[in-house]
Protein backbone atom coordinates (compact mmCIF):
# COMPACT_ATOMS: atom_id res chain seq x y z
CA UNK A 1 0.00 0.00 0.00
CA UNK A 2 1.32 3.38 -0.43
CA UNK A 3 2.17 4.99 2.70
CA UNK A 4 0.01 7.41 4.67
CA UNK A 5 3.06 10.22 5.66
CA UNK A 6 0.36 12.56 7.35
CA UNK A 7 -2.05 10.10 8.60
CA UNK A 8 -0.87 11.26 12.16
CA UNK A 9 -1.01 14.34 11.57
CA UNK A 10 -4.26 15.99 13.21
CA UNK A 11 -7.12 18.18 11.44
CA UNK A 12 -5.40 21.14 13.35
CA UNK A 13 -1.96 20.17 11.90
CA UNK A 14 -3.23 19.90 8.20
CA UNK A 15 -4.65 22.89 8.22
CA UNK A 16 -1.64 24.79 8.74
CA UNK A 17 0.00 22.75 6.18
CA UNK A 18 -2.54 24.17 3.85
CA UNK A 19 -1.86 27.65 4.55
CA UNK A 20 1.63 27.38 4.16
CA UNK A 21 1.87 25.60 1.08
CA UNK A 22 -0.98 27.22 -0.99
CA UNK A 23 1.45 27.26 -3.96
CA UNK A 24 2.93 23.96 -4.10
CA UNK A 25 0.13 21.40 -5.89
CA UNK A 26 2.41 18.54 -5.15
CA UNK A 27 2.17 19.46 -1.28
CA UNK A 28 -1.61 19.89 -1.52
CA UNK A 29 -2.63 16.70 -3.49
CA UNK A 30 -0.91 15.12 -0.43
CA UNK A 31 -2.85 16.55 1.74
CA UNK A 32 -5.96 15.67 0.32
CA UNK A 33 -4.95 12.17 0.20
CA UNK A 34 -5.11 11.75 3.79
CA UNK A 35 -8.57 13.74 4.20
CA UNK A 36 -9.87 11.42 1.91
CA UNK A 37 -9.22 8.85 5.04
CA UNK A 38 -10.35 11.13 8.00
CA UNK A 39 -13.70 11.63 9.15
CA UNK A 40 -16.13 13.65 6.30
CA UNK A 41 -18.10 15.75 8.28
CA UNK A 42 -15.03 16.55 10.69
CA UNK A 43 -12.55 17.01 7.96
CA UNK A 44 -15.35 18.85 4.92
CA UNK A 45 -14.75 22.27 5.56
CA UNK A 46 -10.68 22.00 5.41
CA UNK A 47 -11.32 19.90 2.52
CA UNK A 48 -13.58 22.50 0.61
CA UNK A 49 -11.03 25.21 1.26
CA UNK A 50 -8.24 22.92 -0.33
CA UNK A 51 -10.43 21.83 -3.21
CA UNK A 52 -10.19 25.73 -3.87
CA UNK A 53 -7.37 26.18 -3.05
CA UNK A 54 -6.25 23.79 -5.73
CA UNK A 55 -8.37 25.34 -8.00
CA UNK A 56 -7.06 29.25 -7.90
CA UNK A 57 -3.31 27.28 -8.46
CA UNK A 58 -2.16 28.72 -11.44
CA UNK A 59 -1.06 25.15 -11.81
CA UNK A 60 -2.57 24.02 -14.88
CA UNK A 61 -2.84 20.28 -13.89
CA UNK A 62 -4.18 20.80 -10.22
CA UNK A 63 -7.10 18.92 -10.54
CA UNK A 64 -5.86 16.10 -12.93
CA UNK A 65 -6.35 13.53 -9.97
CA UNK A 66 -9.59 14.96 -8.64
CA UNK A 67 -12.72 12.24 -8.17
CA UNK A 68 -15.85 12.66 -9.78
CA UNK A 69 -17.49 13.87 -6.28
CA UNK A 70 -14.57 16.06 -5.36
CA UNK A 71 -15.12 18.10 -9.14
CA UNK A 72 -18.89 18.10 -8.58
CA UNK A 73 -18.44 19.12 -5.10
CA UNK A 74 -16.14 22.12 -6.05
CA UNK A 75 -18.59 23.39 -8.99
CA UNK A 76 -21.56 23.16 -6.12
CA UNK A 77 -19.20 25.84 -4.12
CA UNK A 78 -17.69 27.72 -6.86
CA UNK A 79 -20.19 30.72 -7.20
CA UNK A 80 -19.71 32.73 -9.39
CA UNK A 81 -16.02 32.42 -9.14
CA UNK A 82 -14.65 32.46 -12.73
CA UNK A 83 -10.65 31.46 -12.23
CA UNK A 84 -12.74 27.95 -10.30
CA UNK A 85 -15.24 27.75 -13.29
CA UNK A 86 -12.65 27.83 -15.72
CA UNK A 87 -10.43 25.40 -14.43
CA UNK A 88 -12.98 22.81 -13.37
CA UNK A 89 -14.07 23.73 -17.65
CA UNK A 90 -10.50 22.92 -18.70
CA UNK A 91 -10.05 19.66 -16.38
CA UNK A 92 -13.70 18.29 -17.61
CA UNK A 93 -12.75 19.26 -21.29
CA UNK A 94 -9.45 17.25 -21.53
CA UNK A 95 -10.79 14.33 -19.57
CA UNK A 96 -13.83 14.22 -21.98
CA UNK A 97 -11.01 14.22 -24.90
CA UNK A 98 -9.93 10.99 -23.64
CA UNK A 99 -13.22 9.58 -24.61
CA UNK A 100 -13.22 7.56 -21.20
CA UNK A 101 -16.13 4.32 -20.93
CA UNK A 102 -17.54 5.92 -17.45
CA UNK A 103 -17.57 9.33 -18.05
CA UNK A 104 -21.17 10.05 -18.21
CA UNK A 105 -21.22 11.95 -15.07
CA UNK A 106 -18.55 14.00 -15.46
CA UNK A 107 -19.84 14.81 -18.96
CA UNK A 108 -22.97 16.09 -17.17
CA UNK A 109 -20.81 18.02 -15.07
CA UNK A 110 -18.84 19.71 -17.84
CA UNK A 111 -21.99 20.83 -19.34
CA UNK A 112 -23.27 22.55 -16.02
CA UNK A 113 -19.54 24.35 -15.49
CA UNK A 114 -20.23 25.50 -19.67
CA UNK A 115 -23.78 26.50 -18.77
CA UNK A 116 -22.35 28.70 -15.79
CA UNK A 117 -19.86 30.35 -18.19
CA UNK A 118 -22.44 30.91 -20.66
CA UNK A 119 -24.55 32.33 -17.86
CA UNK A 120 -21.79 34.99 -16.65
CA UNK A 121 -20.80 35.25 -20.30
CA UNK A 122 -16.94 33.51 -20.14
CA UNK A 123 -17.88 30.65 -22.26
CA UNK A 124 -15.92 32.72 -25.38
CA UNK A 125 -13.08 32.87 -23.00
CA UNK A 126 -13.13 28.67 -22.70
CA UNK A 127 -13.94 28.46 -25.85
CA UNK A 128 -10.74 30.42 -26.86
CA UNK A 129 -8.25 28.62 -24.34
CA UNK A 130 -9.45 25.35 -25.83
CA UNK A 131 -8.87 26.78 -29.43
CA UNK A 132 -5.01 27.66 -28.25
CA UNK A 133 -5.77 31.26 -27.67
CA UNK A 134 -3.74 32.65 -24.07
CA UNK A 135 -6.25 33.05 -21.64
CA UNK A 136 -4.32 34.57 -18.03
CA UNK A 137 -6.98 31.65 -16.25
CA UNK A 138 -5.55 28.99 -18.07
CA UNK A 139 -1.74 28.07 -18.61
CA UNK A 140 -0.95 26.55 -22.10
CA UNK A 141 -1.22 22.14 -22.29
CA UNK A 142 2.18 20.61 -21.01
CA UNK A 143 3.21 16.93 -21.87
CA UNK A 144 1.28 14.12 -20.49
CA UNK A 145 1.32 10.38 -20.86
CA UNK A 146 -1.99 8.90 -21.00
CA UNK A 147 -2.33 4.96 -20.10
CA UNK A 148 -4.91 2.61 -19.08
CA UNK A 149 -5.99 2.11 -14.80
CA UNK A 150 -4.74 -1.50 -14.45
CA UNK A 151 -8.03 -1.89 -11.99
CA UNK A 152 -10.62 -0.70 -14.44
CA UNK A 153 -9.08 -0.07 -17.74
CA UNK A 154 -10.08 3.63 -18.06
CA UNK A 155 -7.78 6.11 -19.91
CA UNK A 156 -5.74 8.09 -16.95
CA UNK A 157 -3.95 11.33 -18.05
CA UNK A 158 -0.77 12.48 -16.03
CA UNK A 159 1.27 14.93 -16.20
CA UNK A 160 5.02 14.09 -17.05
CA UNK A 161 6.96 15.85 -14.04
CA UNK A 162 10.22 14.79 -12.46
CA UNK A 163 10.42 12.16 -10.07
CA UNK A 164 8.20 9.80 -8.13
CA UNK A 165 4.67 11.10 -7.61
CA UNK A 166 1.67 9.41 -6.00
CA UNK A 167 -2.06 9.53 -7.62
CA UNK A 168 -5.79 7.96 -7.63
CA UNK A 169 -7.18 6.56 -10.43
CA UNK A 170 -10.30 9.38 -10.69
CA UNK A 171 -12.68 6.40 -11.64
CA UNK A 172 -12.10 3.08 -9.20
CA UNK A 173 -9.66 5.38 -6.73
CA UNK A 174 -7.18 3.27 -7.24
CA UNK A 175 -3.70 4.00 -6.05
CA UNK A 176 -0.65 3.94 -8.12
CA UNK A 177 2.79 5.70 -8.38
CA UNK A 178 4.63 7.72 -11.48
CA UNK A 179 7.93 8.00 -11.76
CA UNK A 180 9.52 9.95 -14.90
CA UNK A 181 13.51 9.66 -14.73
CA UNK A 182 15.31 10.41 -18.00
CA UNK A 183 12.21 10.79 -20.80
CA UNK A 184 11.04 6.76 -19.35
CA UNK A 185 7.53 6.86 -17.52
CA UNK A 186 7.35 3.96 -14.83
CA UNK A 187 4.01 3.24 -13.55
CA UNK A 188 2.97 1.26 -10.94
CA UNK A 189 -0.25 0.38 -9.20
CA UNK A 190 -0.81 -1.18 -6.04
CA UNK A 191 -1.24 -4.83 -5.46
CA UNK A 192 -5.38 -6.11 -5.46
CA UNK A 193 -6.01 -6.87 -1.80
CA UNK A 194 -8.35 -10.07 -1.74
CA UNK A 195 -8.76 -12.52 1.22
CA UNK A 196 -10.38 -14.79 -1.23
CA UNK A 197 -9.26 -17.96 -2.20
CA UNK A 198 -6.87 -18.13 -5.32
CA UNK A 199 -9.21 -20.59 -6.86
CA UNK A 200 -12.38 -18.30 -6.62
CA UNK A 201 -13.60 -16.96 -10.19
CA UNK A 202 -15.72 -14.32 -8.00
CA UNK A 203 -14.35 -11.28 -7.60
CA UNK A 204 -13.79 -9.54 -4.24
CA UNK A 205 -14.55 -6.07 -3.60
CA UNK A 206 -11.28 -4.31 -2.98
CA UNK A 207 -9.83 -6.63 -6.09
CA UNK A 208 -12.17 -5.82 -8.97
CA UNK A 209 -10.87 -6.03 -12.60
CA UNK A 210 -12.07 -6.78 -15.82
CA UNK A 211 -10.83 -10.09 -16.16
CA UNK A 212 -12.77 -12.11 -12.95
CA UNK A 213 -16.03 -9.54 -13.46
CA UNK A 214 -16.54 -10.89 -16.95
CA UNK A 215 -15.92 -14.79 -15.49
CA UNK A 216 -18.01 -14.37 -12.72
CA UNK A 217 -20.83 -13.37 -15.43
CA UNK A 218 -19.91 -16.12 -17.56
CA UNK A 219 -19.21 -13.10 -20.62
CA UNK A 220 -16.63 -11.64 -22.10
CA UNK A 221 -16.37 -8.21 -23.60
CA UNK A 222 -18.01 -8.96 -26.81
CA UNK A 223 -21.07 -10.23 -24.51
CA UNK A 224 -24.33 -8.02 -25.31
CA UNK A 225 -25.69 -6.31 -22.03
CA UNK A 226 -29.29 -7.80 -22.33
CA UNK A 227 -26.94 -11.53 -21.36
CA UNK A 228 -24.96 -9.80 -18.56
CA UNK A 229 -27.82 -8.50 -17.35
CA UNK A 230 -30.07 -12.07 -17.62
CA UNK A 231 -26.77 -13.87 -15.72
CA UNK A 232 -26.85 -11.16 -12.59
CA UNK A 233 -30.76 -11.95 -11.95
CA UNK A 234 -29.88 -15.93 -12.49
CA UNK A 235 -27.06 -15.31 -9.78
CA UNK A 236 -28.89 -13.41 -7.73
CA UNK A 237 -32.00 -15.57 -7.73
CA UNK A 238 -29.53 -18.18 -6.32
CA UNK A 239 -28.60 -15.76 -3.25
CA UNK A 240 -31.83 -14.68 -2.82
CA UNK A 241 -33.06 -14.61 1.26
CA UNK A 242 -36.47 -16.72 0.00
CA UNK A 243 -33.98 -19.59 -1.04
CA UNK A 244 -31.81 -19.56 2.38
CA UNK A 245 -33.87 -18.66 4.72
CA UNK A 246 -34.23 -22.41 5.73
CA UNK A 247 -30.21 -22.35 6.42
CA UNK A 248 -28.13 -21.47 9.21
CA UNK A 249 -27.40 -17.64 10.14
CA UNK A 250 -23.78 -18.27 8.72
CA UNK A 251 -24.62 -19.37 5.35
CA UNK A 252 -27.34 -16.51 5.54
CA UNK A 253 -24.92 -14.29 6.53
CA UNK A 254 -22.48 -15.58 3.46
CA UNK A 255 -25.37 -15.48 0.84
CA UNK A 256 -25.80 -11.87 1.45
CA UNK A 257 -22.57 -11.09 1.18
CA UNK A 258 -22.57 -12.65 -2.12
CA UNK A 259 -25.46 -10.64 -3.37
CA UNK A 260 -23.93 -7.93 -2.84
CA UNK A 261 -20.45 -8.59 -4.35
CA UNK A 262 -22.51 -9.52 -7.45
CA UNK A 263 -24.42 -6.43 -7.13
CA UNK A 264 -20.66 -4.60 -7.30
CA UNK A 265 -19.39 -6.28 -9.85
CA UNK A 266 -21.98 -5.73 -12.27
CA UNK A 267 -22.08 -1.64 -11.16
CA UNK A 268 -17.95 -1.66 -12.23
CA UNK A 269 -19.04 -3.58 -15.45
CA UNK A 270 -21.69 -1.08 -15.85
CA UNK A 271 -19.35 1.97 -15.41
CA UNK A 272 -16.81 0.38 -17.69
CA UNK A 273 -19.26 0.24 -20.53
CA UNK A 274 -20.87 3.70 -19.89
CA UNK A 275 -24.48 2.55 -19.28
CA UNK A 276 -26.24 4.81 -16.55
Amino acid sequence: MINRPLMHNSLAELAKMLARSEHDTSKLFQILRELRHRNLQEAAALREKLLHTLAQSNDPDALISLFEQELEDLFKTSGSNLKVLHKLAHELQRRHELQRRAAAKENSLRMHVETALRSSGAYHDHAAALAGTHHPEIQPRGKYHIFDCAKCAQKLRIPLRQGKIAYNCHTCKEEFTATYEGGIVRIVFQPFQTNRHPDSNEPDNDALNLENVYTLFNASPTTPWEQIELERRKLLHQYHPDKVAALGPKLQELAEKEGKRINTAYDFLRRHRGIS
